[in-house]
């Protein structure tokens, strides 16, 4: 759609006879210029500090786009091989993606996006898609928050963090948590994986809780609640792994009849990453399918 302009900009609209009133038909982002798709897409100063952060991350210069077509021959002609530039491709479609649920929300919620949380939205959606291609892949998940580039280590099997992630029985799936704390604040995440590794569920965010351990008892909680809410309880089993001190165990009694195995931080490398991600987080992200 945004190669063949179809995209429904207010400049688009406008052409097609829609009438904007007192909404106008100037950038959500700026406000300064028309609402077209180079100008909300790239070159809204806004949305260009978005691409300095995405393309920072995988070691490229961001410079400005004329439209759709010259973005795509700068993505076509960074000098990626291989695996590491079907990695980058993907990454850079997410990011195009990601620019317009959070422009409709602004336009349409008034809810005026963070750049953390665009950035944090838009790496944990290329890692996403990336497991939905290469269920697979050999990825460092811990590396690729900071440095996708670097993550990818070839070869398959499922890597996290420089250990081999041990896969639930056939037919089951397993929740890796972990919980964090930083100045007062705290965070948790859970990712859950079927027994082939791939990603079906994962939340990351704040928590009300003034420990780490206390936090992933809170995470064990939304990790019973996305199990329940997707359907799946009493089809399969669902294992637990956790990461933190022995005393979780007294705390997690009061969640119910769970039963739960300790992991190192090597074998929790997702979770802990996105934990430590989401430790700032003004609100919880969860998303399963």
């Amino acid at each position: 759609m945004v190669s063949i302009d179809r995209i429904p900009t207010k400049e688009f609209l406008g052409k097609s006879g829609v009438k904007f009133g007192q909404l106008g038909n100037g950038c959500p982002w700026c406000e300064r210029e028309m609402e077209s798709l180079e100008h909300f897409l790239f070159n809204c100063n806004f949305i260009a500090g978005f691409w300095r952060n995405i393309l920072e991350l995988w070691e490229v210069k961001w410079r400005p786009f004329v439209d759709f077509s010259d973005f795509f021959f700068f993505c076509n002609n960074v000098l990626y091989k291989g695996v590491v530039k079907s990695l980058w491709l993907i990454s850079m479609s997410v990011a195009c993606w990601s620019v317009w649920p959070a422009r409709n929300e602004l336009v349409f919620e008034k809810r005026w996006p963070k750049m953390s949380n665009l950035v944090f939205l838009t790496k944990i959606r290329a890692l996403m898609w990336i497991r939905a291609v290469y269920d697979e892949l050999k990825v460092d998940e811990k590396i690729w928050w900071v440095c996708p580039v670097r993550s990818w280590s070839g070869g398959k099997k499922f890597w996290s963090g420089g250990s081999f992630w041990c896969p639930p029985c056939f037919g089951g799936v397993k929740f890796n948590m972990s919980g964090m704390e930083s100045e007062g604040d705290a965070g948790c995440c859970g990712v859950l994986r079927n027994s082939k590794g791939v990603v079906r569920a994962v939340f990351s965010g704040p928590c009300a809780a003034r420990e780490s351990s206390a936090a992933e008892v809170g995470a064990v909680c939304l990790a019973l609640e996305v199990f329940i809410e997707m359907g799946w309880k009493g089809s399969c089993s669902l294992s637990i792994k956790v990461g933190s001190s022995d005393d979780i165990e007294s705390r997690v009694s009061i969640i119910g009849n769970v039963s739960f195995s300790r992991v190192d931080k090597h074998g929790n490398a997702m979770a802990f990453a996105l934990a430590a991600a989401g430790l700032k987080r003004q609100k919880m992200f969860k998303a399963w399918w």
